[in-house]
């Protein structure tokens, strides 16, 4: 599960901060799915400000727009549910990391400070 998951870049845990919780619930109004039903933020990917959130009845995965409907909307922020860990893990992370990967090969540095940084 997410508790002791190891993300990688793009991907970070959230901070224990509520910034970003406090800005999903202001872009969330009554119609839309996710409203009253966050229970957590898991983590963010930092390069598009996408953010994986638990939910009462699963995960989802919502892309924040930093800005307050004047209107509500159940379309906004857009948002894509995942029924539970596994789906979060194959229909988003391991895509995006691979993706990741691809536009950004490691090169001897990244290995020298991963290394370094499990040996902490």
């Amino acid at each position: 599960m997410e508790e002791d998951f190891e993300f990688e870049e793009p991907w970070e845990p959230t901070p224990s901060s509520d910034f970003l919780r406090e800005q999903l619930e202001a872009e969330l109004t009554e119609p839309h799915p996710l409203f009253g039903n966050v229970v957590s933020t898991v983590a963010i990917r930092a390069d598009c400000d996408d953010l994986l959130i638990k939910t009462t009845d699963g995960y989802a995965l919502v892309h924040l727009t930093w800005c307050r409907r004047s209107r509500p909307s159940p379309d906004f922020p857009h948002t894509l549910f995942l029924k539970d860990w596994d789906d979060f893990l194959e229909q988003v992370y391991r895509p995006d990391l691979a993706a990741w990967l691809e536009e950004n090969p490691t090169d001897e540095w990244d290995v020298l400070i991963k290394e370094a940084s499990q040996h902490r």
